[in-house]
């Protein structure tokens, strides 16, 4: 692999990552926020927080085997 190419695909990545935070990446924040009232909103704030890092868990715990599979 050519050596710039390297440096290509991490400040690619990089930028992926920081435009996708600070683009659509918040929206399911937002909505969750704005979809509950004063009251149950940290509890489901609370809720949404788990599901996301349990999917991130799961995709993360799959993708190895889901890998070697394909």
């Amino acid at each position: 692999m050519i050596d710039w190419m390297s440096y290509l695909s991490v400040v690619s990545t990089l930028a992926f990552v920081v435009f996708f935070a600070v683009g659509p990446g918040s929206i399911p924040w937002m909505i969750t926020a704005e979809l509950f009232s004063q009251g149950p909103r940290p509890s489901a704030m609370a809720i949404a927080v788990l599901v996301n890092w349990m999917a991130n868990f799961v995709v993360g715990i799959g993708f190895p085997s889901l890998k070697a599979f394909f």
